[in-house]
């Protein structure tokens, strides 16, 4: 009676046991399909997070200086390489931009620097991130407000009545970008092209199509001229 005791006492101890080492694996199992759970969510998170940097611009309202933002924030991520947790910086992405001829008849003259036609943005190299980072570089040199005054003061500049340092902030005569100091035919010159510039700023883009993917990364865009 007294080994039979013992047996029932053994037993229901190994059954506690086997109790409680399920419970604990169940609960293991659950916190492994939370822990799994929170990662897929926070990759998910970091993915999507990355893709609205660029897909906030995919409007058929998008201003010439918000398009400007975005060339930058592609050409910027397309020098990165590697992987970094869920984001893949081997993956690049590329931006079409269509020029039609309606720009050109907005602008009202013949263009020399922006042609009609499309282009494609990945790098520094690329004609028109070229383009935009010359007359960018006037902005900051000479503030906006200066470079819309020369252009205003084009015919004076032109004909000599005027010189640019009456209206450049520190008085100095005007320099392109290798710092040679111009006037006349070839200030007018450069203000022709910034005028190109301001234009393409001052436009209305639209989104074509929609952005496309690489994985579930955003590897390209496409916009075109509206108005």
């Amino acid at each position: 009676m007294e080994n039979a005791s013992k047996a029932l006492l053994m037993a229901g101890g190994i059954l506690i046991a086997l109790l409680v080492l399920g419970a604990l694996l169940l609960m293991f199992n659950q916190l492994s399909d939370y822990q799994r759970s929170n990662t897929e969510l926070l990759n998910r998170s970091q993915i999507s997070e990355f893709n609205s940097q660029f897909t906030q611009y995919a409007r058929n309202d998008l201003q010439g200086y918000d398009l400007i933002s975005l060339i930058n924030k592609v050409v910027d991520y397309n020098r990165r390489t590697g992987i970094y947790g869920e984001l893949d910086y081997n993956i690049k992405i590329t931006l079409t931009i269509n020029i039609t001829s309606a720009f050109q008849t907005k602008f009202g003259g013949t263009l020399n620097k922006l042609k009609v036609g499309t282009y494609t943005v990945k790098t520094r190299n690329d004609s028109l991130y070229q383009m935009l980072d010359e007359f960018r570089q006037y902005d900051y040199t000479y503030t906006l407000d200066v470079m819309t005054t020369l252009v205003s003061n084009r015919q004076s500049l032109l004909d000599g009545t005027k010189s640019s340092s009456e209206f450049t902030n520190d008085r100095q005569p005007f320099k392109d970008l290798s710092g040679n100091v111009v006037e006349g035919e070839e200030l007018v010159r450069i203000l022709d092209d910034y005028s190109e510039y301001s234009a393409f700023k001052s436009s209305t883009f639209r989104i074509l199509d929609e952005p496309t993917y690489t994985g579930d990364q955003v590897s390209g865009m496409s916009f075109q001229y509206l108005k």
